[in-house]
C-alpha cells in the first residue's frame, strides 16, 4: 500500500513581521488620512532590519509620496533620514570572509 506524501501548509508570517513585498495596488490607493500614513512610516522605521532595509525604504518612499502637504513631509523627514542612515550603516558592514 502506497502512502501519500502529506502536503505542508505554508508557514504563516509572524504577527507584526514586515512585509517583504508591497503590491502596487495597495500603494496607489490613498490612505484614509495623512496621520495614518505617517504612523505607517513610523512603524516601518521601528521594525526595519538589515535584511529588510531596502524594501522598507522603498515602501516608506512610496508612502511619503502620498502625503498631501509640506507640513506632513517635514514630520516624516525624521523617519526617512533615520531609515537612510540605517541603510548606509548596514551597507558598510563587511560580510563574512570567504576562503
Amino acid at each position: 500500500m502506497a502512502v501519500k506524501p502529506r502536503r505542508r501548509k505554508p508557514a504563516a508570517a509572524a504577527p507584526g513581521a514586515p512585509a517583504a513585498f508591497v503590491t502596487l495596488k495597495s500603494l496607489s490607493q490613498p490612505a484614509a488620512d495623512p496621520a495614518s500614513v505617517l504612523a505607517e512610516i513610523r512603524k516601518i522605521y521601528f521594525r526595519t532590519s538589515a535584511t529588510t532595509i531596502e524594501a522598507d525604504l522603498q515602501h516608506a518612499i512610496a508612502l511619503l509620496r502620498i502625503l498631501p502637504d509640506e507640513d506632513m513631509h517635514e514630520r516624516a523627514t525624521v523617519y526617512m533620514e533615520g531609515l537612510n542612515d540605517m541603510r548606509k550603516e548596514w551597507a558598510g558592514r563587511p560580510g563574512p570572509k570567504r576562503r
